[in-house]
């Protein structure tokens, strides 16, 4: 989630970006169900006028992976795959460093 709402100032319009910015955030943490998230995104990229930006139709279609409301029935016990993820990047920071060489690392 976190990847993705950092490359909408990036793969956006900066001025659509900053007008909209406010409505694709509600749209996408606010909608309680998969049919709410449908007619708020449609609402948002009809109003914004970015109906043809390919980046958006992309995420669009993987909207069940990434959007709250369809992953919310998902047991994480309360953890982000970006928690998951610096967890791991944490533990390994113990035991590797640029100083160890790979038979370090095996052994």
């Amino acid at each position: 989630m976190w990847h993705i709402l950092s490359k909408f100032s990036e793969k956006l319009d900066a001025v659509k970006w900053k007008e909209q910015c406010t409505q694709f955030q509600k749209c996408i943490w606010d909608s309680e169900s998969p049919e709410n998230f449908e007619v708020e995104w449609s609402r948002v990229i009809e109003q914004s006028g970015m109906s043809d930006n390919e980046w958006l139709k992309g995420l669009y279609d993987i909207r069940f992976k990434w959007i709250p409301a369809y992953v919310n029935d998902t047991f994480s016990a309360g953890m982000s795959s970006s928690q998951r993820a610096e967890s791991c990047h944490s533990f390994f920071k113990h035991y590797v460093s640029k100083k160890n060489t790979l038979m370090d690392f095996c052994g």
